[in-house]
């Protein structure tokens, strides 16, 4: 599992609210950082200009794939 999917569920399952609300929540809060040029500072695109496409990268079948590491979160109130 995507590692921002984990924490995007965790955080729906503490706060009850829906995936779609965090997420309208959280694009309010860029547009704000956005229009006070904090991100500008901070050399953070805002996702308005076309992604840039990644290269697909698959294992050869004669090359190991490494283990990845496992970690746990762990919220306290």
């Amino acid at each position: 599992m995507n590692p921002l999917t984990l924490v995007a569920v965790t955080l729906c399952a503490e706060s009850g609210q829906s995936v779609s609300a965090l997420l309208l929540r959280t694009q309010e809060e860029l547009a704000n950082l956005a229009h006070e040029g904090v991100l500008k500072n901070l050399v953070i695109s805002t996702g308005d200009e076309l992604p840039v496409p990644r290269p697909s990268i698959k294992p050869s079948s004669n090359r190991s794939v490494p283990n990845s590491q496992q970690v746990e979160f762990c919220f306290a109130d």
